[in-house]
């Protein structure tokens, strides 16, 4: 039986998984909470795996923070306050959740690049997002992108799932981590 369990382990795909139960869970809780070890307890207390934890945290994170160019504090605690914050706000509030419940994570900054007329200007750093090491494995993801998109200045909440660990060989195409490591790939 150990053995069997150790096979499975090894061979779940975490990007097909069925996070029903984490997003459900994740969904349900939108009132306003102060402290971020308090909402991390509260997002992961019924779920048994690290994965599932995780993606409580990044669809809680998604659903419930708004991309606001103007708010440029990126402390996590008041991103929680205000329920905004720019892609370091975002990326920072999923680094302290994922700490406060024992999950290895990084914040990365990078380039990212939203149309072909970003291509070749990359002069300054312009995107945060994670990356999340889930049962020995790295993993990227942006819940930034993923919470929904921004016209002119207007951001439009619209869950994107292809942002909740994406195959590096297809993020690559518009996330350029300053150090080299974090692209994931060869």
């Amino acid at each position: 039986l150990l053995i069997s369990q150790v096979c499975f382990c090894d061979t779940l795909n975490l990007r097909e998984f069925d996070y029903s139960k984490a997003d459900s869970l994740a969904l349900s809780l939108t009132k306003h909470f102060k402290s971020v070890d308090k909402l991390a307890q509260e997002l992961t207390r019924d779920l048994e795996t690290e994965h599932e934890k995780y993606r409580a945290i990044f669809r809680w994170v998604t659903n419930n923070i708004s991309y606001n160019i103007a708010n440029k504090n990126t402390d996590p605690k008041y991103t929680l306050k205000k329920q905004s914050a720019l892609c370091a706000g975002y990326s920072n509030l999923i680094l302290d959740l994922c700490s406060s419940s024992n999950i290895e994570c990084k914040s990365i900054n990078g380039y990212a690049k939203s149309f072909a007329k970003d291509i070749g200007k990359f002069n300054k750093i312009n995107h945060s997002w994670n990356v999340v090491n889930l049962n020995g494995t790295w993993y990227i993801s942006d819940a930034t992108w993923a919470a929904g998109h921004v016209n002119g200045r207007r951001f439009t909440k619209e869950y994107d799932n292809f942002y909740y660990l994406p195959d590096p060989e297809q993020i690559k195409y518009n996330h350029f981590p300053e150090e080299n490591e974090w692209f994931l790939t060869e």
